[in-house]
């Protein structure tokens, strides 16, 4: 049982249903341990059902921040959905505005900057503040997001297979309606160019990083379990693949036969053999990655040789372990949080954050440098990205994922634009 509390009314509650292999569930409940109410019960059980437990974690912190916002403002969202009443548009003004800052304060987003005055240099200053206080657009999306999503299933099933009013529904689509547009209001919100100009993850680091976790690298960081450490960063670099997936890896799931470089990702959603608090999920479609054969050897070395040392190893197939048993946890599957520390020691030593999703990042740039120089076409080369990755066909991941190739390739067309311009220029100059 977990319960994530700060000041608040509410508290995000992680506990496991013994009634059903353990399966992880989260809720949202008083300081005395009791839901908030049946409605957001219902909402995060089955209005949630079908996705995986990290992701309805995440949902759950979404809606409560949504309810202590609203709570804050002694508004009942329940009370205003079974009345029919809903929203006015000063109040969905208002709460698009909350969900653009980190937390509510003190600081109004409106100020006057007069700079000829001790009040305008205050102002300015608050000004300051108040932007430094913005979230990123996603946080403030994910808010807007589950807001609008509760609505709708608080909607559906008080009112759907009722008789519904002109007024009400026209109060709901109003509601809906301005929800919609505030997501798109946020298209370009908190979007400065940060960093294109520079690769996600300096060829530097990379290389220094990969040097260090080598088992016998005078700087490995770690103590103990440098082996498996080194296999997982490896993996990890091989494939692009997210935290989760190879947190979720099982011996079945290593191709030891034939090429001898291929693993398989699979979603394996309320695992009952998966014995971690937080497991870990798989975000992307199932797929095939591929790892160098020299690798795969030492993973099929590292199961047979390390992984059989600790007897709760037998209990479950997952290929990774905790190999510290300070919490009785050795031989367990490992967990997030363990893997979250293991580049934590590595940002330390390099000098430069570095975690699992940049990794994926700097594949992705990689990926696109190598196709270049195979002269393979855009689309070849998305399509064969989009499988790598696990993404649906219509998927956008690749833009955001490639920002940095994308911004060299515009450098590079823009340069060449512009010398065409001055060579137009000087020709023109030679002909007068």
């Amino acid at each position: 049982m977990k319960v994530k509390k700060n000041k608040s009314s509410m508290f995000v509650f992680i506990g496991k249903d013994h009634t059903n292999n353990n399966k992880p569930f989260v809720s949202i409940v008083t300081p005395d341990y009791l839901p908030v109410s049946p409605w957001v019960s219902n909402y995060l059980t089955i209005g949630l059902s079908g996705g995986t437990f990290n992701t309805n974690e995440k949902y759950a912190r979404q809606l409560k921040n949504v309810l202590e916002y609203f709570k804050s403002k002694n508004i009942d969202i329940e009370n205003r959905v079974y009345t029919g009443e809903f929203f006015k548009v000063a109040e969905l003004r208002a709460f698009f505005t909350f969900c653009k800052y980190k937390s509510q304060s003190e600081l109004s987003n409106v100020v006057s900057i007069n700079v000829n005055s001790d009040q305008g240099i205050e102002n300015a200053i608050h000004s300051a503040r108040v932007a430094e206080e913005l979230s990123s657009a996603d946080t403030a999306k994910g808010k807007i997001k589950r807001f609008k999503h509760f609505l709708k299933f608080m909607y559906t099933h008080v009112h759907a297979n009722n008789l519904v009013s002109e007024e009400v529904k026209h109060r709901y689509d109003l509601a809906i309606d301005y929800l919609t547009e505030s997501l798109k209001n946020l298209k370009d919100f908190n979007t400065e160019c940060v960093g294109e100009a520079e690769s996600p993850l300096p060829t530097e680091a990379f290389f220094e990083l990969m040097d260090i976790i080598k088992v016998d690298s005078p700087k490995n960081p770690f103590k103990r379990s440098k082996f498996r450490n080194y296999l997982m960063i490896n993996m990890y670099i091989d494939t692009g693949n997210r935290r989760g997936d190879h947190a979720s890896l099982k011996i079945e799931d290593m191709k030891f036969e034939g090429e001898f470089n291929e693993i398989s990702i699979n979603r394996r959603p309320n695992d009952p053999s998966d014995s971690r608090k937080f497991p870990p999920s798989t975000k992307t479609k199932p797929h095939q990655s591929q790892v160098k054969k020299t690798l795969m050897i030492e993973v099929q070395e590292y199961i047979n040789d390390v992984r059989t040392l600790y007897p709760k190893s037998n209990k479950h197939d997952f290929v990774f372990i905790s190999e510290n048993n300070t919490k009785g946890t050795a031989g367990e599957p490992l967990s997030l949080s363990s893997i979250d520390k293991i580049f934590e020691k590595l940002t330390k030593l390099i000098g430069f954050k570095v975690h699992c999703h940049l990794l994926r990042h700097k594949f992705n740039e990689i990926l696109t440098e190598l196709a270049e120089e195979q002269g393979l076409s855009h689309d070849e080369t998305e399509k064969m990205r989009k499988y790598m990755m696990g993404w649906t066909r219509d998927s956008d991941m690749a833009e955001k994922y490639n920002r940095f190739k994308i911004y060299k390739a515009s450098q590079a067309l823009n340069k060449a634009r512009q010398d065409k311009m001055a060579a137009v220029a000087d020709d023109e100059e030679e002909t007068v």
